[in-house]
């Protein structure tokens, strides 16, 4: 069986959660899958680190240094214009875009999986089948976060319409699929994500001191705000903690709502690689998820790999990937019960340390790239 993937994930992240996914389960599959992914020019560090595709080039140009890398309003409309109508235009995107139409043309594979949701292939795809992941329902859900101009709620709407099969990667994300874009139960299966492989060597802990650890952005459903009022509410009586905060650096709003509240001396944020980031979760009191939405919640496994106990928001998948290996609270513009929840967590920090870091170790039992690769290539063989 030979399976053919696209270059849509692996352009539009250089390090992000979706084409680190594609890149665990296509390494994975089992022996009697070959693969071929339609791409010629990456800068993802995954795929080029994984040497899933030989002689991977760098990007030549992309929207960052289209125009001698000048920042100007409507740069992304123009460049993405320029891509879609002027398709002589040697940009990486069209570059990837016309390799991969070439493959799809040949028809010398068996199932195409694009790795997101522009529908460019369908005029040429002909009777082969095709495979969609859906990571999240983000767009539809939270509309406004998102702008008026992206084409991914309908593009989605589309592809899911005409997909052979749709893989979700939790159950949560299912029921939203069916229930938002109406999709039959039979024409969609869950597959989770993988835990990594390998622990984190121990280090010696590059932040001193007792801290809460938040991974990834500061959205508004990720719940930042009631998250660092919480925190400072805490704070007062835990004059020695702090909390670290990975991801895009503070906004000039975000910095005056953290000196208003007396917290300035107590956050950090840090830029880290993977390594320090596993350093991050070992040495933290606590990992917090406040998050209203999340398709799967990858740092869950992470903080259980890196034997961090973990704190989650009860909303979306969290309780269905995490089970009884966290602790939970309810966060939200109706009710807040974090801070008395951490507050007695602190309290008897060794006892519920003790029991999490037990409870991760055996949760990750129930997620396997290698396992998730298997039903991957099972669900392949059901659409020919």
């Amino acid at each position: 069986m030979r399976i053919l993937y696209d270059y849509q994930a692996f352009l539009m992240q250089s390090h992000g959660g979706v084409s680190k996914c594609f890149v665990e389960l296509i390494s994975n599959l089992p022996d009697h899958v070959q693969f071929q992914i339609g791409i010629k020019e990456s800068d993802n560090i995954y795929l080029e680190e994984s040497g899933l595709v030989p002689n991977l080039c760098k990007c030549s140009k992309t929207v960052n240094n289209f125009i001698f890398n000048h920042n100007f309003r409507g740069k992304s409309r123009l460049f993405n214009w320029i891509n879609a109508n002027i398709h002589f235009y040697r940009s990486s995107l069209n570059i990837n875009r016309n390799y991969a139409i070439e493959l799809i043309k040949q028809t010398d594979y068996d199932v195409f999986h694009p790795t997101f949701f522009d529908p460019y292939f369908l005029n040429v795809l002909r009777n082969k089948p095709f495979v969609l992941t859906v990571h999240d329902m983000m767009p539809e859900l939270f509309p406004q976060y998102y702008s008026t101009n992206d084409g991914q709620i309908i593009n989605k709407r589309l592809l899911s319409q005409k997909a052979s099969h749709i893989i979700t990667v939790s159950e949560q994300t299912k029921k939203d699929l069916i229930r938002i874009l109406h999709i039959p139960d039979d024409k969609i299966s869950v597959v989770y994500h993988g835990s990594p492989i390998n622990r984190g060597k121990f280090f010696p802990a590059i932040i001193s001191g007792k801290y809460l650890l938040y991974v990834g952005g500061r959205f508004t459903y990720k719940n930042f705000l009631l998250f660092i009022k919480s925190f400072a509410e805490i704070s007062q009586y835990y004059l020695d903690l702090k909390v670290v905060f990975t991801g895009e650096p503070f906004t000039k709003k975000e910095m005056k709502l953290i000196k208003s509240l007396n917290i300035y001396d107590r956050v950090i944020h840090l830029f880290v690689n993977d390594s320090q980031m596993c350093n991050l979760y070992q040495h933290a009191t606590a990992f917090i998820y406040p998050s209203l939405y999340e398709g799967f919640g990858l740092p869950i496994l992470e903080a259980f790999t890196n034997e961090c106990p973990v704190l989650l928001n009860k909303k979306s998948c969290f309780p269905e990937i995490a089970g009884e290996a966290a602790l939970y609270f309810c966060l939200d513009d109706f009710e807040n019960t974090l801070s008395p929840i951490l507050m007695d967590f602190l309290k008897h920090e060794e006892k519920y340390s003790g029991m999490l870091r037990k409870r991760g170790r055996e949760r990750l039992k129930y997620f396997s790239w290698k396992d998730s690769a298997n039903r991957l290539s099972a669900i392949y063989e059901s659409v020919l």
